[in-house]
């Protein structure tokens, strides 16, 4: 006990002594000097010799700065001692040592030296200049404000004098005289370049880290970040755009074109001709619908590359631009461009015409291949100068043009116009890596004129994917979805797919195959049947009509089994429904769904052409699916002596009302 007491005495000494100044070395400096002020917060004694001198002791009463000074002043923490003299102040060490001259700044903000690596801010008479590390004088005190932060980051420093802003570079140099009311700098890091965006007055321009001039600050937007993607970036100036390089060269002056379209990913840019409309303006952009001439122009050659003579050109696709002739441009929300009628053609980078204008529509490239329209009629056309690797199944007029099948003809036209009534049809028939859905195109081909024709569903109300990916799957049912939530429950639905299926062994899931199905992955590049079912079923609407003409016993529509089935017939998971959906499969699980040349189809969709023919339409949706299924039936048997059974699930919500319901 006595030794804790001892220790716990010593403490408070040790407190006493070098926490706030030792009071017997207090006591003696008093003796000495005329008046003494205990900082030993700060570690020194402030003393005087009571004629106006001012100087400092250490802790152990050692006098480090002699008595030669107006005051003396120092902080807590801090290892100099700010010294005054004839209003001068300048800076001096614990050892007495001049680390600023007292003979020229009256006020020294030295405390800036390590936040902003040697730099800070001195005054006289109120004015501020800046000295760096060497106490070299590179900014003359003559401003009203200085933001000497800069300096350690950015180079620079930004000045103010009668509320007009200026900038000098770290070595002093004045970068913009003090005659600007807003000055603002930005570093930033774009496509592998470092420098800063400075803004003047509203005007913005680019300067690299050494403070050359890129880009001068006469631009009223600069969209740097697309310097990320390429070497090309858009300005704006007195609201019209231009492109300019990555030294600022501008390789696309506004008074070229009246109107471009530019990617940065792109060296490409469609150009418009005949027209002019300013950055962001929408009064004007209506000259797009009429005389505007579309070409394209090449940044890196400089030089324009298509000839601007077409209604309207779509972005490069794998080396090619589809090209509009006799259309009409459409403006919609946000100034999305899209095209009306005329006739559709591509043109290569040298601006020969590689495809004529002949076809309706024309789709992207994908694996060498594009879907195209023509008369009515969809096709796909290989790539013009690559061509394809895809082994393309015959479809439509080719095949089939030596016979006669009677639903492909005489399709009736009942007058009907269905508004609310949608039809979504997914014709699946070239796969790359399998084979066998023969006539696939042809029945969603058909069944596509019945809905317009026969159905009276407006043209703009169905929706047709040929040889459709995962993805244009995926965007199929989001697109339905989307018509839901719109139409608050009044619109009606046709889900109609014809192409391969599967089942898959492990989980015993149905699948509907894309194009670019794996079946090593199915249940990653499948889709899911109960997926597309449950989506479906929470919509409201007031019916969803489903119409699945795939086989699920892992054959294809000749009844050959997939190379990397087993040969084992796979029974997949029952199907249990509910909302408004109706749900019609071509056949059961184990059981192949058959298409025929005779026909031209696949059976069951055969079966519904017929009932739609012979009824003009007017028939409800199960007499539609009865007939379809005894047809089916009886012809499988006669064709391929093997029973192909549809079978049609209705939700308990539409058990007791489907067989009122028509078209």
């Amino acid at each position: 006990m006595k030794k804790v007491l001892f220790l716990f005495v010593c403490l408070l000494f040790a407190v006493s002594v070098f926490g706030q100044g030792n009071p017997f070395v207090l006591q003696r400096l008093r003796g000495k000097y005329k008046y003494v002020e205990d900082r030993g917060y700060s570690g020194w004694f402030k003393v005087s010799n009571g004629k106006g001198k001012v100087g400092a002791c250490d802790l152990k009463g050692n006098e480090i700065i002699p008595l030669i000074w107006d005051d003396v002043e120092s902080s807590r923490g801090e290892d100099y001692a700010r010294v005054f003299k004839n209003g001068k102040m300048g800076i001096r060490d614990a050892n007495n040592k001049e680390l600023l001259p007292c003979d020229k700044y009256t006020y020294v903000y030295w405390n800036q030296k390590k936040e902003y690596g040697g730099y800070c801010q001195v005054e006289v008479d109120g004015k501020r200049g800046v000295i760096d590390k060497d106490n070299k004088e590179i900014i003359p005190c003559s401003y009203d404000n200085i933001s000497v932060f800069q300096l350690k980051d950015m180079s620079c420093c930004q000045v103010e004098f009668n509320g007009k802003k200026g900038l000098f570079d770290f070595q002093g140099k004045e970068l913009f005289s003090c005659i600007y009311d807003k000055l603002n700098i930005y570093s930033m890091k774009h496509g592998g370049m470092d420098y800063y965006i400075v803004e003047v007055n509203g005007k913005k321009g680019i300067y690299n880290k050494k403070w050359e001039e890129i880009l001068p600050c006469k631009y009223d937007d600069i969209n740097y970040s697309e310097w990320d993607y390429g070497d090309f970036c858009q300005v704006r100036i007195d609201g019209e755009k231009r492109i300019i390089d990555r030294k600022g060269n501008e390789v696309l002056l506004s008074s070229q074109y009246g109107y471009f379209i530019f990617n940065p990913l792109s060296s490409l840019v469609l150009v418009v001709k005949d027209i002019k409309i300013k950055y962001g303006e929408t009064d004007g952009i209506d000259q797009l619908y009429s005389n505007g001439k579309w070409g394209v122009f090449d940044l890196n050659r400089k030089k324009e590359i298509v000839p601007c003579k077409y209604t309207y050109m779509r972005a490069e696709d794998d080396g090619l631009f589809a090209f509009n002739v006799g259309g009409k441009v459409v403006v919609q929300a946000s100034l999305v461009l899209s095209v009306e009628g005329g006739k559709w053609g591509f043109v290569d980078k040298e601006g020969k015409e590689v495809v004529p204008a002949q076809y309706d529509n024309v789709g992207l490239f994908k694996d060498g291949v594009a879907e195209v329209m023509k008369d009515g009629v969809p096709s796909l056309l290989p790539h013009p100068l690559k061509g394809t690797t895809l082994q393309l199944a015959e479809s439509g007029n080719n095949i089939l043009a030596d016979i006669y099948i009677p639903v492909d003809n005489n399709i009736p036209n009942s007058g009907k116009k269905n508004e609310n009534l949608f039809a979504f049809i997914i014709a699946n028939e070239n796969y790359t890596s399998l084979s066998g859905a023969d006539y696939s195109i042809n029945d969603g081909t058909i069944f596509g004129e019945y809905c317009k024709s026969t159905l009276g569903i407006p043209e703009k109300n169905v929706r047709y994917f040929e040889d459709a990916t995962f993805g244009n799957m995926v965007s199929a049912m989001q697109k339905i979805k989307n018509i839901a939530e719109v139409y608050e429950g009044e619109a009606k639905v046709i889900f109609y797919y014809s192409g391969l299926g599967a089942t898959d062994e492990k989980n015993m899931e149905k699948y509907l195959l894309p194009t670019d199905v794996s079946l090593t992955s199915l249940n990653t590049t499948g889709y899911r049947v109960e997926t597309l079912i449950k989506m479906l079923e929470e919509l409201q609407v007031e019916y969803i009509y489903v119409i699945f003409d795939a086989p699920f016993s892992n054959t294809d529509k000749k009844g050959k089994q997939y190379a990397s089935n087993r040969g084992v017939a796979i029974k997949s998971k029952p199907t249990s429904l509910k909302g408004n959906l109706i749900v019609c499969y071509a056949t059961s699980d184990v059981q192949p769904a058959y298409s025929d040349k005779q026909y031209g189809h696949s059976l069951f969709t055969y079966g519904l052409l017929e009932k739609m023919q012979l009824s003009k339409g007017n028939c409800t949706l199960k007499e539609l699916s009865d007939h379809a299924v005894n047809w089916t039936k009886k012809v499988s048997i006669e064709k391929f002596d093997n029973i192909q059974t549809p079978e049609t699930i209705v939700s308990n919500q539409l058990e007791n009302k489907w067989n009122t319901f028509k078209f």
